[in-house]
């Protein structure tokens, strides 16, 4: 997925950073943002997972 985020930044800067900022990384600075995305993300599957009750996605 971080193949992907960074394809998007490269070609969509101004949009990915605004929409990034806003579904993962809050206020935090966007310098490192590859792996505080994707731990926020991993936080968001977690929450769906253990507080909601969807289910697990396997490989």
């Amino acid at each position: 997925i971080i193949d992907y985020w960074q394809l998007i930044h490269e070609t969509q800067t101004a949009r990915f950073r605004k929409e990034i900022q806003l579904a993962l990384l809050g206020q935090n600075t966007f310098t490192g943002w590859e792996q505080q995305a994707i731990s926020r993300l991993q936080n968001s599957c977690d929450y769906l997972i253990e507080g909601r009750g969807f289910e697990r996605w396997m490989l």
